[in-house]
Order: structure tokens, then C-alpha cells, then sequence
């Protein structure tokens, strides 16, 4: 039995700094194992803003709340676990916050790493400026396209002269 036995651990979230409601949002919740040894019971909490609809990532993850917790293994000394968190933000707020942890069985000689959190303005996705909303959704996407094969295929059915 190894007493000195010990794994920094840190966490990050990487995604968008901003969002408009009623639009699907990606990030990715990291936690990353410098070392020196390896560890297993690897838990990421990630405590959620509210208004919003998760999607779940591929580790076993409960929710209760606001607050996701999931469970990621063992990771190897210098591995990274990847939890990607989709978000449908639901109403507009100033400010959303979300907040991330990752803990483990062994002693982390460095706690300051393991918490991380950022913030995102939410708008009401109205047009800002930036003509965020001249892009098309997945549905509307999905309409365009239905329409544009409509049309060949409407063009391709007509008679030749």
C-alpha cells in the first residue's frame, strides 16, 4: 500500500461565451491527470445554469437538479476525460454561470485546479448586432434542403422538348 500515493487532478470547460435562447449551445467539461500516479473513481460534477436542457455525455451521469454528476473511470497518469454538455438555453438571462469539479480516490497535492467555471451572457436571440441569427437552425436547414430536392426532383420529373 502506497501512503504517498497521490494524482493532480485540474478541470476545464471549453465552449461558447455567449448564447441565444432557444438554441443549442456545445461545450466540454475536461479533467486532466498530471500525475504522478494513476487514479480511478475519477467524479465530474457539473453544476448547471438554470432554464436550461441537458444532453447527456457518454459516462454514467445522474442529475438531480441543477447539478450533473458523472462518473469517468480510472484516468492514467498525463490522461484526459472528456465530457461533452450540450445546452438548449430556454429563456434569456444576463448572465449564466456554469461551474465544473473533478475529484478522485487519491490525495490531489494541488486543489486549486479542480474547480473551474465560466460564464455566458444568454440573449433573447434577437439580432445584436453580430448576425448570429442569420444563421439557420437544424430545422430550418433541414427545410432548405427538403425544399431544394423538391425542386430537382420536380425538374428532373417534367417532360423534354
Amino acid at each position: 500500500l502506497n501512503t504517498s500515493a497521490s494524482a493532480n487532478l485540474s478541470i476545464g470547460i471549453a465552449g461558447p461565451a455567449t448564447g441565444a435562447s432557444g438554441t443549442l449551445s456545445s461545450y466540454t467539461i475536461s479533467a486532466t491527470n498530471s500525475g504522478p500516479q494513476d487514479t480511478t473513481n475519477i467524479v465530474m460534477t457539473v453544476t448547471l445554469p438554470a432554464n436550461y436542457s441537458f444532453g447527456p455525455g457518454s459516462y454514467a451521469c445522474t442529475s438531480t437538479g441543477k447539478t450533473v454528476t458523472c462518473d469517468a473511470g480510472t484516468l492514467l497518469n498525463g490522461a484526459q476525460a472528456s465530457l461533452p454538455v450540450q445546452l438548449i438555453w430556454n429563456t434569456a438571462d444576463a448572465a449564466a454561470v456554469i461551474s465544473a469539479s473533478v475529484a478522485s480516490d487519491l490525495p490531489d497535492p494541488s486543489l486549486t485546479d479542480n474547480t473551474s467555471a465560466v460564464q455566458i451572457v444568454v440573449s433573447t436571440g434577437t439580432n445584436n448586432g453580430n448576425n448570429d441569427n442569420d444563421v439557420p437552425t437544424l430545422p430550418q436547414w433541414g427545410a432548405i434542403l427538403l425544399a431544394m430536392l423538391l425542386t430537382v426532383t420536380a425538374a428532373r420529373l417534367q417532360p423534354r422538348k
